[in-house]
């Protein structure tokens, strides 16, 4: 059974730029201000329909299962909108999955107070996997994997991770995808990041077990 988390960071960048709004990063994160909120949902939501209706085009059941399944809260504010997960509705998911539906979730979510939060969509992808007890989280990237001296490793463990992290050689989006990864397996759930630009990258990791991109794995006791 899948479930699919999906963000939409080039085509955020596109239609922020359109309207004038700058973009801002910090450690991989969106400073997510107001006026770029509602940009963001949008194209989120446009996102998320693409996504069903390939899916159901290629015979899949595919159903959108990002309203209420995220609740939020914003513990840095010089981040914006920025939403922190507390829960994961799993009844969304476990109804749409008893269903033989592949979940599609867009990275958004809302607070108590009804405000809507952006959220990294790795952070999500592996608060679902925690959540409903995945065997494996993989993490589609648009490059080789993690890359250490310009060069991709296949393998990394927990703490190489964070030396490489803390020194400056894992930098930008990479960074929440590994913290994803290193969240993952510390809760017994096998994490990778695949190269998405390879044809079939995730057919072929299925089935030969080899794709180009990087496992993260637990420090040798």
């Amino acid at each position: 059974q899948i479930v699919l988390v999906h963000g939409g960071g080039p085509m955020i960048d596109k239609s922020l730029e359109k309207k004038g709004i700058k973009k801002k990063m910090v450690n991989g994160l969106r400073v997510t201000h107001s006026n770029a909120l509602q940009i963001i949902k949008k194209v989120l939501t446009d996102i998320n329909t693409s996504l069903v209706c390939g899916l159901m085009e290629s015979g899949a059941k595919a159903v959108d299962c990002t309203n209420g399944l995220f609740k939020t809260e914003v513990t840095d504010a010089s981040l914006g909108h920025v939403g922190e997960i507390t829960k994961v509705n799993t009844d969304i998911l476990t109804a749409a999955m008893q269903e033989g539906m592949i979940p599609v979730i867009s990275s958004i979510g809302r607070q108590e107070n009804g405000g809507w939060t952006n959220i990294n969509a790795d952070t999500a992808a592996c608060k679902v996997a925690e959540a409903i007890g995945a065997w494996k989280m993989t993490l589609l990237t648009n490059v080789s994997g993690v890359m250490i001296n310009e060069k991709p490793v296949s393998s990394i463990t927990i703490s190489q991770a964070m030396q490489h992290i803390t020194n400056g050689e894992i930098t930008r989006g990479m960074i929440p995808k590994v913290l994803a990864c290193i969240y993952a397996i510390n809760n017994g759930i096998n994490a990778q990041l695949i190269d998405g630009t390879t044809r079939h990258a995730l057919l072929l990791e299925a089935i030969t077990g080899n794709a180009s991109g990087t496992v993260v794995v637990k420090d040798d006791n």
